[in-house]
């Protein structure tokens, strides 16, 4: 059987196989925000891999596949893992495997394989596990967490709401969890493995070293902690809040510094939590600290989450994009004071550029939602939120609405700042109505009012078309590019050695081949007469050619009367190169038959002129190599070499002039 094993370093094929059964990609995919949508057999839900307001990302849970209609992507579990979290084959195995409790088993007993940035990650998560043991350990402990636990009522959380979010104290010492860990991983995985635990604490941000001294250290001392989780409820940062403020104690919050698995642009705090209720609702509501949004969601408001001490970003936007759907909002519930009030009117022009609906909430009597809540309670709250105020309303009253009538400078500027906020709207139509809108509030003419330059809206539609391709296009070549150096053999073919076809002729060969594809599938006679003809060392597509020589094996393999169809979901089990598992995906995405996919009807005659066309398009190939050939033996002198290749070509051409005529 090819694949399996050498298609993840080792990782035996039963055992890959029982992690996909024990993954159900319906589960996975809501697990990463997807709102899915029930229709017929099908799940539908809007992509995560590109932007868009309709729903076009696919699931059919009876084959275990996802395609996105819009972007085109596609595959089996493991692809959508693999893309969701930028990462490598091997890594992707290693998350489900997680997810599902299941022990990755090795051939041989082998170690770990795949390439070591899996193997980094996974030892960062470890690190970032046992600091987050040893946080919660420490706030638990009778003496050492006292100071903590006293903070955390006095703020009025229920030791409840403190052991659900998993908070923690980092005691005020400078090598308490450099002992945790070493104590830890000594008594269970024996002395030797304590430095590169060390390490991995210093790489995940949770220790420190100086090089100076030679000495590692705690990063986080005297702190309330605040675990961060991602989608796969793994901790992979922390923040911490300072109690007794030093001069050497680095702020009031402080956070993990960046790294491979933590990014503060791309995660939000709470939001594993809030996922659920967030598609529920449709609604997302974001608040500015992790005091407020925890505190929220104990009062009962749980489609709350935080920024991690940074201003919202555009990878912020479009995750919330993924939870509220099409039809659903953010609210944005920033601090009231003059901090806030700038930060509120970044976040308007953010989610303008990237045309998702957003509402201001106001009305704070207090510094924020983390004290408001214990003094007025959850039902002034959602009041308080249900006067939320459209984010383009909230701007124009903010700059046209606060200028008297008779000052002509502050209401041109005030006119000037809210149009240059909605000529950055990508969306014709709403932008031509808020134009409308200013005009009516500001007195001047539609027709006068500034329009976004050519240049400018012209960069801004191609940016925003750009990065709905890019984003699977570059996900798409990660992955490509990763299972490449995670051990897949390269595949054989005619396209390794003719690298200078054109887009368009590489692109009729891909579609003549995934043709050939599905009357493999179709038929073990057709299957036969294929192989004769074209066996798959033949093949120019890669994925294509290796799918080709697993059907074949799979026809051998049910004897001379087989009468079943190979099964697809089985050959993207053994598939080794993931375009392979793709192109079962992509084939087998219009029906539980793979042969049932959009393509023109599989008839004797038909395969008789495909490979037909097959073979006049490998002679003219090779008449045009042997032409070039010729040409460079000529420029060198090598006119023995020249007459050899014209002879080829004579034969070459005499081959496709009877294929012609045929």
């Amino acid at each position: 059987m090819q694949g399996g094993i050498t298609a993840v370093g080792l990782i035996t094929e039963e055992c890959l196989r029982r992690i996909q059964d024990a993954n159900d990609i319906v589960s996975v995919a809501e697990s990463y925000g997807l709102q899915l949508r029930q229709v017929g057999s099908n799940f539908t839900a809007l992509c995560p891999f590109h932007n868009e307001k309709s729903p076009s990302f696919n699931i059919n849970p009876h084959m275990q596949i996802f395609k996105c209609f819009g972007c085109g992507a596609k595959g089996g579990i493991f692809q959508f893992v693999q893309m969701m979290e930028r990462c490598e084959f091997p890594e992707a195995i290693e998350i489900l495997a997680a997810r599902a409790g299941i022990p990755v088993e090795r051939e041989d007993g082998a170690g770990p394989s795949g390439t070591g940035e899996a193997d980094k990650k996974k030892a960062l998560y470890a690190a970032n596990r046992l600091a987050c043991q040893y946080y919660e350990q420490s706030f638990a402990d009778p003496v050492i967490g006292k100071i903590a636990r006293d903070y955390m009522q006095q703020r009025g959380f229920t030791p409840e709401t403190i052991s659900a979010w998993r908070l923690g104290w980092a005691p005020d010492e400078w090598e308490g969890l450099v002992g945790y860990i070493r104590e830890f991983v000594s008594h269970k995985w024996g002395e030797h493995k304590v430095e590169s635990a060390i390490d991995a604490g210093v790489q995940a941000g949770v220790l420190r070293y100086k090089e100076e001294t030679d000495r590692t250290y705690d990063a986080f001392r005297g702190r309330v902690m605040f675990p961060i989780l991602d989608a796969q409820q793994r901790p992979v940062g922390f923040g911490g809040r300072v109690l007794e403020e030093k001069p050497d104690s680095g702020g009031k919050y402080i956070n993990t510094s960046e790294g491979k698995v933590f990014s503060k642009r791309k995660l939000l705090f709470g939001l594993s939590e809030a996922a659920k209720e967030i598609g529920l609702k449709k609604e997302a509501i974001v608040v500015e600290g992790y005091v407020d949004t925890i505190m929220c969601h104990q009062y009962g408001i749980r489609n709350v989450v935080a920024t991690l001490g940074t201003a919202l970003t555009e990878d912020h936007i479009r995750l919330l994009r993924r939870y509220i759907q099409a039809e659903g909002h953010v609210v944005a519930l920033f601090d009231s004071d003059n901090a806030g009030r700038k930060a509120t009117e970044r976040a308007v022009r953010l989610f303008m550029e990237e045309d998702v609906p957003l509402k201001v909430a106001q009305g704070l009597e207090v510094k924020d939602a983390g004290e408001f809540l214990p003094q007025f309670g959850a039902d002034a709250f959602r009041q308080m939120l249900a006067k939320s105020e459209d984010s383009f309303k909230y701007m124009l009253r903010q700059t046209v609405g606060s200028c008297p009538a008779g000052d002509v400078t502050a209401r041109s500027t005030a006119v000037a700042t809210v149009m240059d906020l909605v000529n950055c709207c990508p969306n014709g139509v709403k932008r031509e109505m808020m134009r409308q809108a200013v005009a009516a509030a500001s007195g001047v003419p539609v027709e006068a009012l500034p329009q976004p330059s050519e240049k400018a809206r012209t960069q801004k539609n191609e940016f925003h078309k750009g990065a709905r391709r890019e984003s699977w296009q570059e996900k798409r070549a990660e992955v490509t590019e990763n299972n490449g150096r995670s051990g897949r053999r390269e595949p054989r073919g005619l396209g390794a050695v003719m690298p200078f076809t054109s887009d368009s002729r590489r692109e009729g060969r891909r579609k003549r081949e995934q043709q050939l594809v599905r009357y493999l599938l179709a038929s073990k006679q057709w299957c036969d007469a294929i192989m004769h003809a074209f066996p798959p060392d033949e093949w120019s597509w890669h994925a294509a050619a290796e799918l080709a020589g697993l059907i074949r094996d799979a026809w051998e393999e049910g004897g001379p009367e087989a009468a079943s169809r190979p099964d697809p979901a089985a050959l993207m089990h053994q598939a080794s190169d993931p375009e392979a598992a793709v192109l079962v995906a992509d084939l087998a995405a219009g029906g539980p038959s793979a042969t049932e996919s959009a393509g023109p009807e599989l008839t004797e005659m038909g395969l008789k002129d495909l490979l037909a066309s097959i073979v006049r398009e490998r002679l003219e190939q090779e008449s045009e190599d042997l032409k070039a050939e010729i040409q460079e033996a000529e420029e060198r002198g090598d006119h023995e070499r020249a007459q050899a290749c014209l002879l080829r070509k004579l034969d070459v051409d005499r081959r496709r002039k009877q294929q012609i005529l045929s």
